[in-house]
């Protein structure tokens, strides 16, 4: 009879016992663990950072990119350990949001950056498809031939580069420089087949890929996310204390089985204690704990037979401390505030990110820039050498030092060309380490925006010789003095760098009509004026020669056959040059109205023209004549010289008629009617020029910002500005915590037990009769906090450090604005000089090398050399400083924190040379609580209130 209500009581603590165990046994699994931490970090990250300055990017989990490096496939809660054995290059680039690096790049106009529709692309007939007019070319001679070639074909032969030349370049630097377009060029020229082209498979990146590979790969910035996340993952840790929830430990029961003897005889015991409890941190700073505990002893063969002892006992416990609430409150306090810094360095980091990558990207352009420069110095110096050796050995035209002089130029400009493709590889693999692929990956650039900038120099270069030869020109124009010949000459210098101009600056690549109509009436204009001054020659000579014949007569011993040969053949011979200057004329002069009658039309060959063929039938006349004069004189047919002679100034008068009626249409009259022509079509000229040169600006955009604007801009938008005075007020709030140690500790602690009652013996029937209450008061007086003092004195001094690294932060903050400011005028006015020197030195190398070939005296080959060195350096230094002015420009919106990168980490800004810093003197608004937030509902003292 005793036995039944003893199992009737052990029941319920039998059934809890079961229940705790399959608890214990089932649990939670590791994965359901992990994707409640994301839920709840992802909670408190849109709760602190949504809709504000630093909100994080959609997407910015902390799980690496599927297409990243350190992607992880197998399971994410129980990972497999990677295959240890090395191998080379095992990452090819994956699928990317801003394009792909496999495809070929866009038509993109390089001056205004847009892309091109396929039917805009630039056009018309290339100097090999332009072709000679029909019926010249068998019937004049080669150099007359060149002289008539239309307007675009090069009549000067460039030397080709022997592939001498070429061999010594390693590889990897060919492959570099065949990159460019100019230097294919060359290699075809020499070789007489098209450069070898690198692997179609390479991937070649732009500015935005490699800001999306890094954000893919980067392993610092995986690093900055996963701190973000730590630091959201404590702080859940932190806001839990704040709920009601189980302890963390202590819930649960055992089986604790006892034999032992006592005065002979054998006693077992199981001892079945079970225990639960929850915890609640307070607003207040205090602790509640509530707990129930049972314990059930079995008795199987005591003194009394089986017996049965059950208690249990309900806690409630509750503590808070009287000076020390707000040491309580301060993990969760900082905590709340510690996600905010990572978010707002998480930002900012990103910002950075862009910053170094496109500062490593810009130096590579400057590096591929430079080897273009580098080969073209290179060619230029191989081929003044091989020129300096030919006269030297040849003519014997320059003495020897010259030709070393030529040789060491060459050999240092090749040194230089290997060490500038050495050095752009390595910043190439340092770029790769930097966005995180391995730095033996194939890897290019995409150079569409270096030949972006270098076009966009090259017109600025082109602007700036057109600003110098108007000047020449115009002071030309304003003197009485000067030639007719010198004025069209630089007439025609300046229209051809007009037309440079257009050519680059044009999205279609043609010039402009006008211009072209222009440099076609000033050939006929110095075609006329040659004409002239040969003309002229010619009637001085006969002039001279009939008054020579009239008062002299055959001398003694004179042959027959020398006089027959002396003047009726140099008569000839001028005769023969002012034909061929006048079949110049004639054939520039209808060309040029074929092109004003129809100003849109092609230039090329001449249309259904009847003069065109008169003009065919008369080249083809004057080759027979002088055919029959190079028979004369091979076979010493002397009586026949005169004969032919006299045919020749019938085909002179020809000539002039034909002349003259192609002409009628822009020279009519005598030499006063043309040299008025002359000084119209040099002022329109000189007109043209002023337009291109006011619509035109060679200076690089300015930065419209002033500077106190952009100095409080920076103070009010800054993060990490935002990060050190919330740390000031950090400090200060630990000023206060550590005089609360200072003081007495005083703590309130109120207990109730419930207890169930002795004779019972049952789990659950607790009552009052059998509780207990306990209040107490605990005081720690102050007597011995010699550390504490230490500790609050040290706060003291610590919180004025950071007082002081503020003031610091903020006067950092304003120098690197002044500086970039500084840096930004200073890049300006740089890039002008070199401009201007580029222009100058261009100039110059043109001049010293006309003035070396025609041997003027004083001139040298280091002149030459010296002068193409500058050029080299000017065109050098033009890069560098438009790169320069990109780099300080990003680090001006870094600075202000005005650059908003997209999704992929680019920012758009960049591409937007208008695009002005944007100005933000609304401190409280962009700040309504500078200091940062308090966590609300939390009882702080007023002093820390204040802090807030």
């Amino acid at each position: 009879m005793l036995l039944k209500p003893s199992f009737r009581a052990l029941h319920p603590a039998l059934l809890g016992v079961i229940v705790l165990a399959l608890v214990a046994a089932a649990g939670c699994k590791r994965t359901d663990y992990r994707r409640r931490a994301d839920r709840d970090v992802d909670g408190i990250l849109q709760e602190k950072t949504a809709g504000t300055l630093w909100q994080t990017p959609p997407g910015n989990h902390v799980y690496p990119d599927p297409r990243s490096r350190f992607y992880d496939p197998t399971a994410t809660d129980c990972p497999s350990l990677p295959n240890p054995t090395p191998i080379l290059n095992p990452y090819p680039i994956p699928p990317l949001a801003t394009g792909d690096p496999l495809e070929p790049p866009p038509n993109i106009d390089l001056v205004s950056g847009e892309r091109k529709p396929d039917d805009e692309l630039p056009g018309g007939d290339s100097p090999e498809s332009i072709e000679t007019p029909e019926g010249l070319q068998e019937a004049i001679d080669p150099p007359l031939l060149e002289s008539l070639a239309p307007e675009g074909v090069d009549s000067l032969q460039i030397v080709p580069i022997p592939e001498s030349a070429w061999e010594p370049l390693p590889e990897s630097c060919l492959n570099r420089m065949f990159e460019f377009t100019s230097i294919q060029a060359e290699y075809e020229r020499s070789f007489g087949h098209p450069a070898p082209q690198g692997s179609k498979d390479i991937p070649r990146v732009t500015l935005e890929n490699i800001m999306e590979l890094a954000l893919i790969n980067s392993r610092a910035y995986q690093t900055r996310k996963e701190a973000l996340y730590t630091t959201a993952l404590r702080l859940t840790g932190e806001r839990y204390q704040y709920d009601l929830n189980p302890r963390p430990f202590n819930n649960g029961s055992a089986a604790n089985y006892q034999n032992f003897r006592s005065g002979g005889a054998t006693i077992d015991t199981l001892g079945i204690p079970t225990s639960v409890g929850v915890q609640k941190s307070l607003s207040t700073g205090g602790q509640f704990l509530a707990s129930f505990a049972n314990d059930v002893v079995l008795t199987f063969n005591g003194p009394q037979g089986f017996t049965a002892d059950i208690g249990s006992a309900l806690l409630f416990d509750f503590q808070q401390t009287i000076f020390q609430t707000d040491i309580q409150l301060e993990p969760l306090t900082q905590q709340e505030r510690d996600v905010v810094y990572a978010a707002r360095d998480l930002i900012r980091f990103r910002r950075g990110l862009f910053r170094d990558l496109s500062a490593q990207y810009y130096n590579l352009l400057l590096s591929y820039r430079s080897i273009e420069i580098g080969t073209q110095d290179y060619f230029s110096n191989q081929r003044a050498f091989l020129q300096g050796r030919a006269e030297y050995t040849e003519a014997g035209r320059l003495p020897r030092v010259q030709v070393d002089q030529f040789e060491q130029n060459a050999l240092r400009s090749r040194s230089e060309l290997v060490a500038s493709c050495n050095n752009m590889e390595t910043s190439l693999d340092r770029l790769k380490l930097a966005i995180g692929v391995p730095p033996e990956m194939p890897f290019n650039l995409r150079l569409t925006e270096l030949e972006a900038l270098s076009t966009t120099d090259q017109l600025t270069v082109a602007q700036q010789l057109v600003r110098r030869t108007q000047a020449e020109l115009q002071t030309q124009h304003q003197t009485s003095r000067v030639a007719p010949i010198a004025l069209l000459n630089a007439a025609a210098v300046l229209t051809e760098r007009l037309l440079d101009i257009e050519k680059l600056a044009s999205p279609e690549g043609k010039p402009r009509s006008a211009l072209t109509e222009v440099a076609s009436r000033l050939a006929v204009l110095e075609a006329r004026n040659q004409a002239d001054v040969k003309r002229a020659v010619l009637d001085e000579e006969t002039f001279a020669e009939d008054k020579r014949q009239s008062q002299l007569r055959p001398q003694a011993g004179d042959s027959p056959e020398a006089t027959a040969l002396d003047s009726p053949l140099r008569a000839y011979l001028r005769t023969v040059d002012v034909i061929e200057s006048l079949l110049v004329l004639s054939y520039r002069s209808l060309e040029a109205e074929a092109m004003q009658q129809s100003p849109n039309a092609p230039q090329g060959p001449l249309g259904a023209d009847p003069r065109r063929d008169q003009l065919k039938r008369f080249a083809k006349e004057f080759a027979a004549v002088n055919s029959k004069m190079d028979s004369a004189v091979e076979n010493r047919e002397l009586g026949k010289i005169r004969g032919i002679k006299d045919e020749a100034t019938v085909l002179l008068g020809k000539a002039e008629q034909l002349a003259t009626e192609s002409t009628t249409w822009l020279i009519s009259g005598d030499r006063q009617a043309f040299l008025g022509t002359v000084e119209a079509t040099v002022a329109e000229v000189i007109q043209l020029s002023e337009e291109v040169i006011s619509q035109s600006d060679s200076a690089l955009p300015k930065v419209d910002v002033e500077e106190e604007e952009a100095m409080m801009t920076a103070l009010v938008q800054r993060l990490d500005l935002m990060n050190r005075r919330a740390e000031l007020a950090d400090s200060r709030r630990a000023v206060k915590l550590a005089a609360d140690d200072l003081r007495s500790i005083m703590d309130l602690r109120a207990t109730h037990i419930l207890r169930t009652r002795d004779d019972a013996n049952t789990p659950f029937d607790f009552s009052l009769n059998d509780s207990e209450t306990r209040l107490s008061l605990a005081l720690d007086t102050p007597l011995n906090r010699r550390n504490q003092r230490n500790v609050y004195r040290l706060a003291l001094i610590d919180y004025n450090r950071t007082l002081r690294n503020l003031i610091e932060s903020e006067d950092t903050v304003k120098l690197d604005i002044r500086q970039d400011l500084r840096q930004l005028r200073l890049r300006r006015d740089q890039y002008e000089i070199a401009i201007a020197s580029a222009a100058l030195a261009y100039e110059r190398v043109v001049s010293t090398r006309m003035q070396l070939q025609f041997a003027i005296k004083d001139v040298v080959a280091r002149d030459f050399l010296e002068a193409q060195q500058a050029y080299t350096a000017a065109l050098s230094s033009v890069a560098r400083q438009h790169i320069a002015y990109i780099l300080d420009r990003i680090e001006l919106f870094y600075d202000m924190e005005g650059i908003q990168l997209d999704s992929t980490g680019f920012w758009v800004g960049l591409e937007d040379d208008s695009l002005q810093p944007p100005v933000n003197l609304d401190f409280r608004g962009t700040n309504p609580f500078p200091y940062g937030h308090l966590v609300p509902g939390l009882r702080y003292s007023k002093e820390i209130l204040s802090t807030e």
